[in-house]
């Protein structure tokens, strides 16, 4: 019963009230939301949190400050929806200063669920729930943080002391030890000196997909649509925050390129093309697949838009307390012992230095002076 999947079928009358009530709810919801919650809100995105973890947890291991004892926690709460109490969530919006009526919309919205299971094919009843909520509804001279929260992943950052650890321990109280600390919403929350082998376990996860596919019998379009669709994305989500090693994007390259021409595991295939040729657009010769490497220039290039544009994001006052306190961002330097985050929105920032003429005319000067 642990890993139940319940589909929601909603009426078109349900999801027209459960529209309109969220849309009467939508304008307070940046009042009511800390600028540490990046889930389900205008203008914040889960690589805020990831970027914001790395920074932390970067100062954390190379201050140098004699009492500076911290230590971080990453908490995961499984079936977090699930365990949402009804009377906690209707307390919580009267808390909030709610109306009564705009509350009894809510709670009958969300009360009013009931479920259905088949058993040996039948269904069996019908079994109304009493907590869960309905999916499928539409530093220093930075912010001191504490706390991150992106759904239900939490990282929490305090002093590490006997009282604080035993505060903490207080907390939690019966929540089980989680696996895997060494990531945050699935990537690398510290990466060594090893940039490789931190994001080693990108290629593996293509190489076996990849496996996976080479015993079917595909032809070269059904590769074609495999690629484009499945194996450029695994990438996709950690390119759009750190800046991938040339090695994995070679091996990454050689495994596509691998798949695309050989028919079996033994078989090399016939490469009639070069791979950079087949990643150039089709109307100019190729076959339309991405570079990897300027696909995550791109993403990294629209982190650093979304910074220089962003100045109500708490990732925009982390990096700007660090790295550009007295500057605009495209002035921004390294500065001494930055992180490997900080180092690759630099990449993307360089991109648009490089490539200023082609934002639709606007020119680095005045693209500052909006910054100001």
């Amino acid at each position: 019963m642990s890993e139940i999947r319940p589909i929601s079928l909603c009426n078109i009358v349900a999801k027209i009230v459960s529209k309109v009530l969220t849309n009467r709810l939508w304008p307070v919801l940046m009042k009511i939301n800390s600028e540490t919650q990046s889930a389900f809100l205008t203008g914040r995105i889960i690589s805020d949190n990831i970027l914001i973890a790395h920074e932390v947890l970067h100062h954390m291991k190379h201050s140098k400050l004699v009492n500076n004892n911290s230590m971080a926690l990453k908490l995961d709460m499984s079936k977090a929806y699930d365990r949402v109490e009804l009377p906690f969530l209707e307390a919580i919006m009267i808390r909030l200063g709610f109306c009564r009526v705009f509350v009894d919309w809510i709670m009958c919205l969300v009360s009013t669920v009931s479920y259905s299971f088949l058993v040996n094919g039948a269904p069996n009843g019908f079994i109304r729930p009493k907590r869960g909520i309905r999916q499928g509804d539409p530093f220093r001279d930075s912010p001191s943080i504490s706390h991150i929260l992106f759904a239900d992943h939490t990282m929490i950052f305090c002093k590490a002391g006997i009282e604080e650890g035993a505060d903490v321990r207080r907390i939690l109280g019966e929540y089980e030890e989680v696996g895997d600390q060494g990531k945050y919403l699935g990537l690398p929350s510290q990466i060594e000196r090893s940039k490789k082998e931190a994001f080693s376990y990108i290629t593996k996860r293509v190489e076996e997909r990849t496996k996976g596919w080479r015993g079917r019998l595909l032809s070269q379009a059904g590769k074609e649509v495999l690629i484009k669709t499945v194996t450029i994305a695994i990438p996709n989500y950690v390119m759009n925050c750190f800046l991938l090693p040339q090695g994995i994007i070679d091996n990454l390259n050689s495994f596509m390129e691998k798949f695309f021409s050989a028919s079996s595991d033994t078989d090399k295939g016939v490469h009639w093309k070069s791979w950079e040729v087949s990643c150039v657009d089709k109307n100019e010769g190729g076959l339309g697949f991405k570079d990897l490497q300027y696909m995550n220039l791109t993403l990294l290039t629209k982190q650093g838009w979304r910074i220089a544009n962003g100045e109500v994001s708490l990732l925009y006052k982390v990096l700007k307390g660090r790295y550009f306190k007295m500057t605009p961002f495209l002035r921004a330097k390294l500065r001494s012992n930055p992180s490997f985050g900080w180092r690759s929105i630099l990449e993307g920032e360089e991109y648009i230095r490089r490539k200023k003429g082609a934002f639709d005319g606007n020119s680095l000067a005045s693209w500052e002076w909006k910054e100001h």
